[in-house]
């Protein structure tokens, strides 16, 4: 069995502040970690991108490991780092007061990307209904849930 890691940070920053009240998480942005430790993830600077594993300093952080096949694993990093390079959907932020579509192509926000690694990689079903924003509160319940299936399992 594989894992899929996806780390669940925040800071103590006015953005990062405000991206927690408004979604009513502990946690404002979401990275992909891969096995040597470095992250895959969309920040407002320079989109998407891998990044070292002490990238930022962070307040709080947790670590939901999803459980996949060997292939999913591939697929969701084959996704990710073909997204590299991609922007920052800078729309999201507004987004989130606005109920846009996440799935805006050609941009990605950290939850969104992270969604969309789940969903390439066939870990997470594509969602039949028109969800408007995938925020790190959202992601993370989902990811939160899947873990304890498979411990339940």
């Amino acid at each position: 069995m594989a894992w899929l890691k996806f780390s669940f940070v925040t800071s103590d920053d006015p953005i990062s502040t405000s991206i927690r009240a408004e979604t009513w998480c502990d946690y404002s942005h979401v990275d992909y970690v891969l096995d040597n430790g470095e992250r895959i993830g969309a920040h407002e600077q320079d989109g998407v991108q891998q990044r070292p594993a002490d990238y930022a300093v962070w307040t709080a952080r947790l670590d939901v490991m999803v459980p996949c096949t060997d292939a999913q694993k591939e697929a969701a990093e084959a996704f990710l780092r073909a997204q590299i390079g991609t922007p920052y959907d800078k729309a999201a932020i507004a987004g989130i007061l606005v109920h846009r579509d996440w799935r805006t192509e050609g941009e990605w926000f950290c939850s969104e990307l992270g969604m969309a690694a789940c969903e390439a990689c066939g870990v997470v079903a594509p969602v039949p209904i028109n969800i408007d924003r995938i925020t790190p509160r959202d992601l993370l319940l989902v990811l939160s849930a899947m873990a304890k299936q498979q411990e339940a399992a």
